[in-house]
């Protein structure tokens, strides 16, 4: 059991850190969206609110909310991830050390 356990919790770890770096990606991409979206509120700002360059530059300013939108969907759903991941490596890690302190007993008994 105490090698099953070990797997577990290695593969946890290692979907962990992937869970991680997919996180970090996300953010990068969320910055980088408010940056886009900055620059066209900016350019937005300089023009009539009755032109059509206006109207243009509002539809891409909702989309990029929209994909914003989409962005914060992935992270929540990645912040489960990382929270049931994490619970299942806290889980796996009791019982590695239960299963190491009984085949440290079953060694002990049979000397």
């Amino acid at each position: 059991m105490l090698g099953l356990n070990a797997m577990t919790y290695y593969d946890s770890l290692s979907q962990q850190k992937d869970l991680e770096y997919q996180k970090s990606l996300l953010s990068q991409r969320r910055k980088n969206l408010i940056n886009i979206n900055s620059s066209l509120r900016f350019a937005e700002a300089k023009l009539d609110p009755n032109s059509e360059g206006y109207k243009a530059l509002d539809m891409r300013v909702q989309q990029m909310e929209q994909m914003s939108q989409v962005l914060d969907a992935e992270a929540a759903r990645i912040d489960m991830q990382l929270n049931a991941n994490l619970t299942l490596m806290q889980s796996t890690k009791q019982m590695l050390a239960e299963d190491i302190k009984d085949s440290f007993t079953l060694t002990s008994n049979s000397q």
